[in-house]
């Protein structure tokens, strides 16, 4: 994987942040048509809160 962070490992108050620069930085360099953010657990399930934390973070203002 080219464009990837390590979400688990980073505090959660940074994290939104980190998957919209990665998105930032992948966009700048590659300019794609189309993003694909895969993560791992499910949305409505409350053990796996990064899901939001990817939902929040994929949508960054270009």
């Amino acid at each position: 994987m080219k464009y990837g962070i390590p979400l688990d490992s980073i505090p959660s108050q940074y994290a939104i942040g980190e998957v919209e620069n990665i998105i930032m930085k992948a966009y700048e360099a590659e300019n794609p048509d189309l993003f694909i953010v895969e993560g791992q657990g499910s949305v409505s399930n409350p053990a796996y809160i990064s899901s939001c934390i990817i939902l929040r973070g994929e949508s960054p203002k270009l």
